[in-house]
Order: C-alpha cells, then sequence, then structure tokens
C-alpha cells in the first residue's frame, strides 16, 4: 500500500493487470512517484519492464533526435519525449515521443489545464514502430491504435 499520512489512509500500488478506470489510475500512479512508466490500455494497467540500450535505447534517442530537429524546423509542431497521454476514459497510455499539432495551426490535440496530459483523438495515434526482433509480435495495444 501506498501510505499518505497527511490524509490518514492509504492508496493501493499500482500493478501491471490491474483493472481500473482513467481516474483511479491516475490517482494511483500520482501516489507512486518512483514508477516511471504505466500504461491504461482498455482499462488494464501494463507497466513494462526495464528496457535494454541497444534494443530500445539507442534507437530511441535517434527517433527523439530526428523528431526534435523537425519540430524546430516546423512551425507551430512540438516534439515531447514520454508524456502521458490520454486516448478517452479506458486509455492512458505513455508513448516514447509525440509531435504536436498546435490547435492554432489546425492540431487536433490539446493539453489538459494543468498541461500534464495531452488529449489525441484516436484518429490521431500511430501504431508503435516494431524492431526486427519484435516482427508478428502480440501487441498489447488493441487494433484501433
Amino acid at each position: 500500500m501506498v501510505d499518505t499520512t497527511s490524509t490518514g489512509f492509504t492508496i493501493p500500488p499500482l500493478e501491471n493487470g490491474d483493472r481500473l478506470n482513467r481516474f483511479e489510475f491516475e490517482r494511483r500512479y500520482a501516489a507512486m512517484p518512483t514508477v516511471k512508466k504505466a500504461e491504461l490500455i482498455e482499462g488494464t494497467v501494463y507497466m513494462p519492464a526495464a528496457l535494454r540500450f541497444k534494443s530500445h535505447g539507442e534507437p530511441h534517442g535517434w527517433l527523439v533526435a530526428w523528431l526534435v530537429t523537425y519540430a524546430a524546423l516546423t512551425l507551430s509542431v512540438a516534439c515531447g519525449d514520454a508524456p502521458a497521454v490520454r486516448l478517452d476514459l479506458g486509455n492512458e497510455l505513455q508513448p516514447d515521443a509525440i509531435l504536436r499539432i498546435d490547435e492554432s495551426a489546425g492540431g487536433q490535440s490539446r493539453l489538459s489545464n494543468s498541461e500534464q496530459h495531452t488529449f489525441i483523438g484516436i484518429a490521431s495515434v500511430q501504431q508503435p514502430l516494431a524492431n526486427s526482433r519484435n516482427y508478428g509480435a502480440p501487441s498489447p495495444c488493441p487494433p484501433r491504435c
């Protein structure tokens, strides 16, 4: 249990496989600052294992460098590294990186009032990139992603 001594009650820890709504997911996630990545996909919590340098860290670095370069050269486009993205009430993802077109330039995503979350319509989400070792591997992401 996550101790919340200031309020006198405890919040259950966020665990892989939990079935939660987005509000409970966010409450538990906020109470666990040591958790670096957790996603809510169709109401199920996914907490991935640590990532390896060659299979993820290095390609991620190159991808982010490319996206930052694109954003720096393109008006009204911003790049984000691992932001929380709300798709709807049952889906909150944390993609490795995103490009976001500002609403004033016709972008269809928006930031929450606290700027803690980006809201993206389902049609704007891209299928995750697969490396050569993962082709054909089942994805935890539902087909509509």
